[in-house]
């Protein structure tokens, strides 16, 4: 949105781009105002609005289970207690919100000692419930090398737990052009 002709470009190009195949559209407005299902990933600016346990409060308890402790629990069980605890935060509140869309942007802090640890933390919780996690989303440093170890550690952590995430899409943004499609490819993303 903040890339089209002005707010009303925005709109049409929500409106328009639905009616002509696409799925569904991260305007949240257009979303709204026209029935378009509200698809994507969330930004840095939410991940980062979390700070304390107390900005999940009314958004934890799914399916009869608190995410928030499930994923203490397995946050303490792997040993990763170093992660962002806002950032765990965020999550909890958009897998709660979306658990049959769960998707995360993870280098809004640490890529690999936080939002992907994070990220499987909740993949795991949303898995014990008949959910499944669909994606990240790398919007910063090394894309290739990033998602190689994203997967990797998501394939190492789905094994542990007899749980296969080797479907985990990776989803790369930051000002991708034609250029950095072609290292993509040529580095095995």
């Amino acid at each position: 949105m903040r890339r089209a002709q002005g707010p009303n470009g925005a709109m049409i190009a929500s409106k328009f781009s639905y009616l002509g195949g696409f799925v569904g559209t991260s305007n949240v407005y257009a979303a709204y105002l026209n029935g378009i299902p509200a698809l994507g990933t969330v930004a840095h600016s939410y991940i980062m609005s979390f700070e304390k346990e107390e900005d999940i409060a009314n958004s934890r308890v799914l399916d009869g289970v608190d995410l928030l402790e499930a994923a203490m629990k397995y946050r303490t069980e792997l040993g990763w207690t170093d992660t962002n605890m806002g950032e765990l935060y965020a999550y909890v509140g958009f897998a709660y919100a979306y658990p049959n869309a769960f998707s995360a942007l993870v280098d809004s802090y640490s890529t690999m000692n936080s939002g992907i640890k994070n990220y499987l933390i909740l993949a795991l919780v949303l898995k014990d419930l008949g959910y499944t996690a669909m994606s990240i989303r790398l919007d910063s440093g090394d894309l290739a090398q990033l998602s190689k170890d994203c997967k990797a550690i998501a394939t190492e952590t789905g094994k542990k737990y007899g749980h296969d995430f080797s479907d985990m899409s990776v989803v790369a943004s930051n000002d991708i052009n034609e250029k950095t499609l072609h290292e993509l490819i040529k580095n095995e993303h």
